[in-house]
């Protein structure tokens, strides 16, 4: 007995047909002395049929209509196991026992002899030939072993659905086979879990052959057809088929979507059937769901949203997986108080308390998810991201608000900080925006901010570590006061100490009063550049500046000093440093416009902005400012509302004193030093002197600045 149901099997059977061995369904071959599944190889001779016993006819079947091909109906709905296109089953006749052989004439050639009856008349031997049954003339004469045998039986055999074979096994690419039936093909192939079998005729034979049958990308199928919800589906080595009862359309799901799908649990998961084959998009693909969309992008795979929702709106409306959001990078969750799903550059939440839904993204979003998203102090987003005047975002949360600027990046303030930040008028007040999130310090709660640093307890009162000025919107400490590069080309009217080089350069400098482009400085900046072929427009440029060697910066007028206290030192630390640098400086030359430094010279006004500097104290004037043409800075500072005023009565060490020329005009500032003493830049230069209401020419306002 020989097994066929391997390769080699195959290869015996093909060559007993050649042998002229005849193979037949094992529904037929049964043998009352020999009950076996198996063929049993035998040499008897072969069989003569009864002449007056017609064979028994096969199983009728029925007649197909003229408008109908057969097979190709569409898949039932009522059929939940068995594939959808399997014919109704109807009566048969029983296929006939095998009939005895009849005694084998003499064969000349065997050792036997038989003596023959005296009535019977003289035949030809029969040929030996090798059978494995007797089958009734009318049964069709194809094999079926190995993984189709095995199918068929399972099937029912004969009274299966697929219906007897039309064809021996057939070899296809890459190892496969097929088989036909009556009904449906069965195809085999390595590795894909026996034989399947796809209805001939229908939706999914007809896209699978137009996709390349089973040299297509689809490839050989790897199940039958499986009822699933408001449909039928088929896998195929590269893909599944899916058909729709609705809308009685195929479609096709594979590659990385087509796994998310399964993953989800395909068709019975809240996705439903597709509605469309994958369609590409920039930087990925995408494929549509009865109830949502799957997007694959190489690094974050493939993901589902639900179109049915706030969040998938929100995603719309800032452009899909085209937008600043990107592709999905998770499917919806949970989260405190709602629900949320993740993108590449960003997430949206919903809240179901109050159904509000808005997105994070960008460093705002990267700070919120840092300090623990809605699970943190700060609850769900309330807005998105708004951008004011200054270019500072802001996004405002259930218990608090985040603030990004490219100066200081993104940090958020929340709960017991926020109201004393609030106090202090918020990004507007002289704190700034904040420069860390919350912290805890010897047991305080505490925060930093461009221009200070807040604490608060429980239990032992809040406020600035460190000085703070009266008003939240005085200017205030600092530690990078407003500066700017310098290097600005010296036009009409310009000052300060580049104004000064140049004049000292050109043999024209008088003293440092003087020192702005006046018309005898930009006639002799002519006459250089004539002199020298450069473009006569008595502007010093830098290619003028280069060619004169001044040996000063082209970015002098830039220079600024540097806090020399931190950003908690308390009010006292400030004067004495403001004080303290203002001291360091006497000796300097007066320069019109100037601020420094030492060697280049000061004005009254110069000398104040980095005495100020140096404290800590933002003034909001910059060096380069202060040399531009048109600008006083004494006017500035005395009308300035983000300055505290006092009256000269109660005048303190470090406040400034301003005085008036006859026509009432500021003129000039100096620095009280307390014990009758007072600090300025005039005449010569930075000198030290008694202090008095009146100087020549000017008499002291009624009022003075005291910056801490």
């Amino acid at each position: 007995m020989y097994p066929l149901s391997s390769l080699t099997g195959r290869r015996i059977s093909a060559a007993l047909l050649a042998a002229g061995v005849t193979f037949t369904p094992l529904a037929v071959q049964a043998s009352p002395s020999d009950p076996t599944d198996e063929p049993t190889l035998s040499t008897t001779e072969a069989p003569t049929p009864a002449p007056s016993e017609p064979a028994p006819s096969e199983t009728p079947v029925e007649e197909t209509p003229a408008d109908q091909t057969p097979g190709t109906e569409a898949p039932s709905e009522n059929n939940t196991d068995a594939p959808l296109e399997a014919p109704t089953s109807t009566d048969e006749t029983p296929a006939p026992a095998p009939r005895e052989s009849a005694p084998a004439p003499r064969d000349s050639t065997t050792t036997s002899v038989e003596e023959s009856t005296a009535d019977a008349p003289e035949e030809r031997p029969a040929p030996r030939v090798q059978t494995f049954s007797v089958a009734p003339e009318s049964t069709p004469q194809f094999a079926i072993v190995g993984a189709m045998r095995g199918y068929w039986d399972e099937a029912g055999g004969t009274d299966s659905w697929i219906g007897n074979p039309t064809s021996n096994e057939q070899k296809l690419n890459g190892g496969g086979y097929v088989q036909h039936f009556e009904n449906a093909d069965l195809y085999w192939s390595p590795g894909n879990g026996g034989a399947h079998a796809v209805n001939r005729g229908g939706g999914f034979e007809t896209f699978w052959k137009r996709s390349g049958h089973t040299r297509g990308w689809l490839g050989y199928p790897s199940t039958d057809e499986i009822r699933v919800p408001g449909g039928v589906t088929q896998k195929f080595t590269g893909g599944t088929l899916y058909f729709d009862f609705a809308t009685k359309n195929v479609w096709v799901t594979k590659g990385g979507i087509g796994d998310h799908y399964e993953s989800l649990g395909g068709a019975r998961s809240w996705l439903g059937l597709p509605t469309g084959n994958e369609t590409k998009t920039r930087g990925g693909y995408y494929q549509r769901f009865q109830n949502g969309h799957v997007y694959y992008s190489g690094r974050p795979g493939a993901h589902a949203i639900s179109h049915k929702g706030a969040i998938f709106g929100i995603w719309g409306r800032n452009g899909y997986e085209r937008g600043e959001l990107g592709f999905p990078t998770s499917e919806e969750y949970s989260v405190r108080g709602g629900r949320a799903q993740n993108f590449q550059n960003g997430t949206i939440y919903w809240n179901s308390r109050n159904g509000i839904t808005e997105v994070t993204k960008h460093a705002i979003h990267a700070n919120y998810v840092k300090l623990g998203g809605p699970k943190s102090a700060f609850g769900l987003p309330r807005t998105g991201e708004i951008t004011l005047n200054n270019g500072v975002v802001i996004q405002y949360f259930e218990n608090g608000q985040m603030y990004w600027h490219p100066r200081t990046g993104a940090y958020g303030v929340h709960s017991g900080m926020l109201n004393q930040y609030a106090k202090r008028g918020f990004e507007r007040g002289f704190l700034g925006l904040p420069t860390s999130n919350e912290y805890t310090y010897k047991g305080q709660f505490r925060q930093n901010f461009e221009n200070g640093v807040l604490y608060w307890t429980r239990s032992n009162g809040t406020g600035v570590v460190g000085w703070e000025p009266a008003n939240p919107y005085y200017f205030g400490p600092t530690n990078n006061p407003t500066t700017s590069r310098g290097g600005h080309n010296l036009t009409k009217g310009w000052n300060g100490v580049r104004v000064a080089a140049v004049q000292k350069r050109l043999g024209i400098y008088s003293n440092g009063h003087s020192a702005t482009m006046n018309a005898k400085t930009i006639g002799a900046v002519k006459s250089w550049q004539r002199k020298r072929g450069l473009p006569v427009t008595g502007v010093v440029d830098k290619r003028t500046w280069d060619s004169l060697g001044t040996g000063v910066s082209w970015y002098a007028d830039g220079f600024t000093v540097k806090p020399k206290v931190g950003i908690t030192a308390s009010r006292q630390e400030r004067i004495d440093t403001m004080v303290n640098f203002a001291r360091s400086q006497v000796g300097s030359p007066y320069t019109w416009g100037g601020a420094g430094g030492y060697k280049l010279g000061y004005d009254c006004s110069g000398i104040a902005i980095q005495a100020m500097n140096a404290a800590g104290l933002e003034t909001g004037v910059t060096p380069e400012q202060h040399a531009g043409a048109n600008w006083l800075s004494t006017h500035y500072f005395y009308n300035s509302k983000k300055f505290r005023k006092v009256p000269i009565s109660q005048i303190q060490r470090g406040d400034w004193i301003f005085y008036r020329d006859s026509g009432g005009t500021i003129r000039h500032m100096t620095m009280y030093l307390g014990n009758g003493q007072m600090l300025h830049s005039w005449g010569p230069g930075v000198h030290i002197r008694s202090y008095t209401r009146n100087l020549p020419g000017r008499k002291a306002d009624p009022y003075v600045l005291r910056p801490f």
